[in-house]
């Protein structure tokens, strides 16, 4: 008789159901009358209040097993009745949490036997919004609020028992959507969230799938489901909706923009989406719901929303077939805001990102996508990890823009792109108010470098002061705090800049950099502010190497290669006019400042350079400030870079007379010569010398001038021949060969004339 584990209590409550599943289920209701009489005439309040937590629990399972054989809105209402008689207020928590478990489990009997629970949900949700209340209290004691958080947790979990046990979500469930959750949500942490998001789930996916069933019957002609009215079971389906978009979806709207949601926000947040979807609002729905293509813009490209729920948010929309057609009906520009969503998150979601990965792969699929990447041959790799993928789309959208021929193609063009990027700023904002993480402040200059780089065209216009550029450079290059000498850059962000500086040199070089004052003051600010920053190689703030190259060097990079642009090369030379008017003009006799780390630049920039053609282009930049220092300094360290410095500019002028002929350099030497011979004598010959050795026929060009100079200066002078101007010239003579010699020759001639 006994079974294992069985009191006598539990014994008793078998035997009752028993006895009275047969009378109950033959209609016969006299005997059943005369036991609940028994039952219900033996609690009244004074015993209620008597009852112990363990009294109390045998009371509810008598309850319940009367529920399960009898008349179970009988039963429910007299323990509801019974239970009332008990003082709440001064109740302890573990009879509470035995009642609120009661009721639930007298909910799940109802279900069972496809009863409505209007009547029980009511009063449990009234329990639930009333500690809701207590739980948000400012300055909860931590055991009590550990104590309520048990009982709100018994609430949240067995509402979601029900919702997964329910066959058709039409028996009030709605009702248990209380309004406490409005007031619940903003206090939980994370692991609270959690709980509560996780039931938000299952509702709303359970609620979906049934409410697309109900309309696949209704389309097939099935008016009863269950005995239930098709009309009743809609309007449940609403008042579900109805209660989603009221208590839950403010939150979850709200919570999106914090720093750190749970990622289960981010699938709830596509949950109402799909609700938005299936079930559109009506004329008299006049709460929080909105269309699902105003979801989608706000969780999709909407810039305030955090990006690992942007990003997460996604994966689950784009995969939906269904779900993209109606978008592409509503939304056409739909495309460019999932390419905006994915570009922010590349930058905001820096490092190994299964997420991300997985929506990088979504987003090449968009037609958008493909035309751009397709149409310039770029080739995603297997392997590329976003921010790859993301430099390769820049790319291609630079190259793409220098296609168009039309000014309305690349109008329209820039709009898009534009509009794909967005304001990177923002994106960055926390990482440059924090100077960090590193990783995050790499990623984004590295992005934004290269579309300075590439897209330089697209983000300025000289005629629209409302281009992107100008910020860009003044935000992440050229910061305020660079300007004061009171005032230092953290060492992450003066690291990134070093790292990425070349990237926007690069994007400059594009523009009109003689002639449109921003972009001259901003390549000369970046010479000011970043040249001698700089040494020529030093250790990387962010990549880790033992070595790395100035980003000037960087940015001049192609010069160096055997086949350099035109563009680049023109560049180039402008870059070293600057540097030469900055950093290398001798003014008032003095020698500038780091004057030797300048040369160590120019050397560098000479030795790496493989085409001779390019430092003869340079040459006409440097060979009269290279000249005056030969003149003027005596200094061995710098004597000796200068002089490697003209041999390199001389061997290419020989090389290459194409690029720099003699005709070009002649000026500057009689220019030099004219500058200096009056004031430095013989001297002045002594950096021709040096010239002499290296370029014989560019100096013996120059001997009727070095002639007439010297007789005019002796003619000044009025006392006859120089000796010591004619010693040195003589000296730079005997280096010139048969034109030298013949030039001596009738020097002395004219001499022995004189003197006869």
């Amino acid at each position: 008789m006994f079974r294992d584990q069985e009191n006598s209590f539990q014994l008793f409550l078998r035997l009752l159901a028993v006895q009275l599943r047969h009378p109950t289920a033959s209609g016969e209701l006299q005997g059943w009358k005369q036991i609940k009489g028994r039952f219900y005439s033996k609690f009244h309040q004074k015993r209620m209040q008597e009852l112990t937590a363990i009294g109390l629990s045998n009371f509810i399972t008598l309850f319940l097993t009367l529920a399960l054989v009898a008349d179970v809105n009988d039963v429910a209402g007299k323990m509801q009745d019974l239970l009332d008689l008990l003082n709440h207020g001064l109740m302890d928590f573990q009879r509470r949490t035995i009642i609120w478990k009661g009721v639930f489990a007298l909910m799940q009997v109802h279900e069972h036997r496809q009863v409505d629970m209007a009547h029980l949900a009511d009063r449990m949700a009234k329990s639930f919004n009333r500690t809701c209340s207590e739980f948000s209290q400012k300055g909860l004691d931590p055991s009590l609020r550990h104590q309520l958080w048990a009982l709100l947790s018994i609430y949240v979990e067995s509402s979601q028992d029900l919702c997964e046990n329910s066959t058709l979500l039409h028996l009030s469930q709605a009702k248990l959507l209380a309004s406490g959750y409005s007031q619940l949500l903003p206090v939980c942490r994370e692991t609270e969230l959690r709980t509560v998001f996780n039931f938000i789930q299952t509702l709303l996916a359970k609620h979906r799938s049934l409410y697309k069933r109900a309309l696949r019957q209704q389309e097939e002609g099935v008016q009863q489901i269950q005995s239930t009215n098709m009309a009743v079971l809609q309007q449940q389906y609403r008042d579900i909706a109805d209660a989603l978009w009221t208590h839950i979806f403010p939150y979850v709207k709200k919570h999106s923009m914090t720093l750190t949601p749970p990622p289960t926000l981010a699938d709830v947040a596509a949950g109402f989406t799909f609700l938005a979807l299936d079930l559109p609002s009506t004329p008299d729905f006049t709460r929080q719901q909105q269309t699902f293509s105003s979801i989608f813009q706000y969780f999709g490209p909407e810039d305030s929303v955090c990006a690992s729920i942007c990003c997460r948010y996604l994966c689950h929309l784009i995969p939906n077939q269904s779900f993209m057609d109606q978008l592409s009906a509503e939304c056409p520009a739909y495309q460019s805001g999932i390419v905006h969503a994915w570009f922010r998150c590349v930058m905001q979601t820096y490092g190994d990102d299964d997420q991300m990965q997985e929506l990088t792969r979504l987003v090449l699929r968009l037609p958008e996508m493909e035309i751009i990447l397709h149409s310039q041959h770029v080739t995603i790799e297997p392997s590329d990890n976003p921010e790859t993928v993301a430099v390769k789309f820049i790319k291609a959208i630079g190259r793409h823009f220098n296609s168009l021929q039309s000014l309305q193609e690349k109008t329209e063009f820039r709009d898009q792109v534009l509009l794909y990027y967005g304001n990177v700023l923002r994106y960055m904002g926390p990482y440059l108010k924090n100077s960090g993480p590193a990783e995050a402040l790499r990623v984004g200059y590295h992005m934004v470098g290269c579309m300075v780089k590439h897209c330089t065209k697209i983000l300025y216009v000289q005629s629209n002061p409302r281009s992107l550029l100008p910020s860009l450079m003044d935000r992440l290059v050229l910061p305020r705090a660079i300007y004061n000498p009171e005032k230092t850059l953290h060492p992450a962000v003066m690291g990134v800049i070093r790292d990425h500086l070349h990237l926007f040199i690069q994007g400059l070089s594009k523009l009109s950099y003689k002639r449109d004052p921003f972009v001259q003051k901003a390549l000369r600010d970046i010479l000011q502010q970043y040249f001698h920053r700089f040494s020529v190689k030093s250790g990387s703030f962010t990549s880790g190497q033992a070595q790395a190259n100035h980003p000037l060097l960087l940015a001049l990079s192609e010069t160096m290669s055997n086949s350099p642009s035109t563009e680049a090369s023109l560049f180039r030379v402008h870059l070293l006019e600057g540097i030469r008017d900055m950093y290398i003009t001798l003014r008032s006799g003095s020698l500038p400042n780091r004057v030797t780390e300048t040369f160590s630049f120019i050397l560098e920039l000479l030795r790496r350079t493989q085409t001779s053609g390019q430092i003869a282009r340079d040459t006409p930049v440097l060979f009269a400030t290279v000249m005056e220092y030969q003149l003027l300094c005596d200094l061995p360290a710098i004597k000796k870079q200068v002089s490697e410095m003209l041999q390199f500019m001389m061997e290419s002028c020989q090389q290459c007379p194409d690029v720099t002929p003699r005709s070009v350099l002649l000026p500057i030497l009689r220019d030099f010569l004219g500058r200096n011979l009056r004031l430095h004598q013989s001297r002045t010959f002594r950096p021709f010398e040096t010239l002499a050795l290296l370029y014989k026929d560019l100096i013996a060009d120059l001997i009727p001038v070095f002639t007439n100079a010297v007789l005019e200066v002796e003619q000044k002078r009025g006392v006859g021949a120089d000796t010591q101007l004619r010693q040195a010239y003589t000296s730079l003579l005997n280096q010139l060969g048969q034109k030298g010699q013949e030039q001596l020759d009738a020097l002395n001639t004219e001499q022995h004339d004189q003197i006869m």
